[in-house]
């Protein structure tokens, strides 16, 4: 059974300038969430932007201008919360129906959203919000790459420090330490099968055994970024060599698919693997580890994936957030 992963993804190391203007207002906030206070922001509606024929191919459902270059998001159930580059520079929450913004977290570098709940990274520190009143639930200290996962919140430190934040409590404990010599440029974690994963952009993987304590480094491809998880296995984009591996979570042994993890955006859903591309989106087998099928977007400027029942959502670099047909 595939099982969609969940991890947190940091911006590649040069971001595209943001756009001079908006097309349409995006935020304009009745008040500020600022260093998580106890409500959220909201927005007056904006205006939709819709895809022109020219340029948007027919699996191209809905286009959402958030403002900014959109980088990490996450889904709940009748919200995406981006993580939106300058001149944004917040999360904002985004009405899936409508396109609407109508929360910002200003500052926000990092969101998650799973059965431990959602959480947003800013202001050095990690916060649940409740998704629909934008309530904060708890605060807890730290940074870093932020991942959920087995009742806790996740966050891997450049110093080489991993630690754990209690879903319900709060409760900060210390998970694993690794020489951070290891994995200099952290770009993903991920927790699955027992196992804290780390991506590292040099072309590693470090894997972290969460019960025994111990570490070991797993060569990949050049550009390693972002994780997802199907019920058996670890797949991983490499930016640079344009490929996607397959790592089994037990042997370590790895399957390199080459052609696609080249937008870095990966997600798990209907029996499938979907991966970025030069031209949209790559449809892998698990069964065969072979592309199947593909969606052509005619752009190579996606950033995150995330399946939701039969769409993909997708950021880009650019300032669009894209509603993708997957079936």
């Amino acid at each position: 059974m595939l099982t969609a992963g969940r991890s947190a993804r940091r911006r590649p190391d040069s971001e595209p300038s943001a756009r001079a203007f908006w097309r349409r207002t995006v935020l304009a906030p009745l008040a500020v969430l600022s260093a998580f206070t106890s409500t959220a922001c909201f927005g007056a509606p904006p205006e939709r932007a819709e895809p022109s024929p020219e340029s948007s191919p027919s699996a191209i459902l809905e286009v959402f201008d958030v403002g900014g270059s959109g980088w990490e998001m996450s889904a709940t159930d009748d919200h995406l919360w981006v993580q939106v580059g300058p001149p944004v520079d917040a999360v904002v929450r985004v009405e899936k129906a409508t396109g609407e913004v109508t929360a910002t977290i200003p500052g926000g570098s990092t969101v998650e959203a799973d059965s431990e709940g959602l959480w947003v990274g800013c202001c050095d520190g990690v916060a649940r919000i409740d998704p629909v009143s934008g309530e904060e639930l708890l605060r807890a200290p730290g940074e870093g790459a932020l991942a959920l996962g087995e009742g806790f919140a996740w966050l891997y430190s450049q110093d080489g420090r991993l630690t754990k934040v209690h879903a319900t409590t709060g409760a900060v404990e210390q998970a694993a330490t690794i020489d951070p010599a290891l994995c200099t440029d952290s770009k993903d974690l991920l927790i699955a099968f027992g196992y804290a994963w780390l991506a590292c952009r040099h072309g590693v993987v470090v894997r972290m055994d969460l019960t025994a304590g111990t570490s070991s480094v797993l060569p990949t491809a050049g550009g390693t970024h972002t994780f997802a998880a199907t019920g058996e296995d670890v797949w991983v984009t490499n930016e640079d060599a344009n490929s996607v591996m397959r790592i089994d979570p037990d042997t370590a042994d790895v399957v390199e698919i080459r052609g696609v993890g080249t937008g870095v955006g990966i997600t798990v859903g209907d029996g499938y693997v979907w991966a970025s591309d030069e031209n949209g989106i790559a449809k892998i087998d698990p069964e065969t580890n072979e592309v199947v099928d593909h969606i052509d977007l005619g752009t190579d400027q996606l950033f995150e994936l995330v399946w939701d029942d039969g769409v993909i959502w997708a950021t880009t670099t650019t300032d669009r957030v894209l509603e993708v047909d997957a079936r």
